[in-house]
């Protein structure tokens, strides 16, 4: 079982702080082993009782997500005071090599190893797959609302987008298809408020 994509990303970057190398991807054996019963417990009881474990362990889910989209937040924040140094029109090759190395350093930084990382190499810490996934993931969405879908520096953009209907669904003459619509550009503006 993989580990859920915060803790696989913060135990990497501690895991090259230390070693060079990312951390394995799979939780640990007791860990998987508590989530295989708890799953086996709750298929037995038809759904109708949680065991506190499971109770337990959808609320650390409840505060993952939170701290996820804090931490989004603020990095939505620090990349626009960065966009400002940046021509009007950039490509997002440019803009990654530009913003990327910060960026990261930021990463580094709330995972309270940015002074080994930075003696290992950050551009080393870059090449750590979750990690590069990650920060260009972060940079991709920062590109999009500030240079495709208009001039906004992306910490005034709301993350919780992403929870928002982008489209529309609607039958097609099929019965065996379903159709999504775009939302015009009038509707646009409002899905990213």
């Amino acid at each position: 079982m993989v580990k859920p994509c915060d803790q696989l990303i913060a135990d990497d970057i501690r895991s090259y702080a230390a070693t060079g190398q990312p951390d394995r991807p799979l939780v640990s054996v007791q860990t998987q082993n508590a989530i295989t019963q708890g799953v086996a417990e709750l298929i037995e009881s038809d759904g109708e009782e949680f065991s506190e474990e499971i109770a337990d362990a959808l609320e650390e889910t409840r505060h993952r997500k939170e701290r996820f989209f804090q931490g989004m937040r603020v990095a939505q924040q620090q990349l626009a005071a960065m966009v400002e140094t940046l021509p009007a029109r950039v490509s997002f090759a440019d803009y990654f090599q530009r913003t990327a190395g910060a960026t990261v350093e930021r990463f580094a930084h709330r995972a309270g190893v940015l002074d080994a990382c930075r003696e290992r190499g950050i551009a080393g810490l870059l090449k750590i797959r979750s990690v590069g996934a990650a920060v260009g993931i972060a940079l991709s969405f920062a590109y999009g609302q500030t240079f495709e879908v208009g001039r906004t520096p992306p910490g005034t953009q709301s993350i919780y987008f992403m929870f928002r209907p982008r489209q529309r669904l609607r039958k097609s003459s099929s019965p065996m298809t379903t159709v999504c619509a775009r939302p015009s550009s009038a509707s646009r503006s409002t899905i990213f408020a």
